[in-house]
């Protein structure tokens, strides 16, 4: 498994593999190509395999797209606490998830505590 941004093109065709193989594309969560900063619709992975020589993916590491997810995790905490409803536990609950797929495919990478979210 690896980490990476990839193209909404790309997301199309490897989400379901993704998740069949245990990770992801964070959908909900846009993130800015490296290379083209003025291109901020490119989305958080896991992927299985290997990174392949494509350019809509760019490897990218585990540990910010962990920082990233916790960071949308922080923000929607937040919203919850203004606006408690259930539409922002499930998203925490959804982020939370993303991790935890992230955490057990990645082992090396370093574990946060999993948010209680009910």
């Amino acid at each position: 498994m690896y980490t990476a941004l990839i193209s909404p093109r790309y997301a199309d065709r490897i989400e379901t593999a993704a998740r069949e193989a245990g990770g992801f594309v964070a959908r909900g969560l846009m993130a800015r190509h490296p290379a083209q900063p003025d291109t901020a619709n490119w989305f958080y992975a896991l992927l299985p395999d290997q990174a392949p020589e494509d350019p809509e993916v760019v490897p990218y590491p585990a540990d910010a797209v962990i920082h990233a997810l916790e960071a949308e995790r922080e923000r929607y905490r937040a919203m919850a606490r203004q606006h408690p409803d259930t539409l922002w536990q499930e998203a925490i609950r959804a982020l939370d998830d993303l991790l935890g797929r992230l955490h057990q495919q990645a082992p090396e990478c370093p574990r946060h505590p999993m948010a209680q979210t009910a």
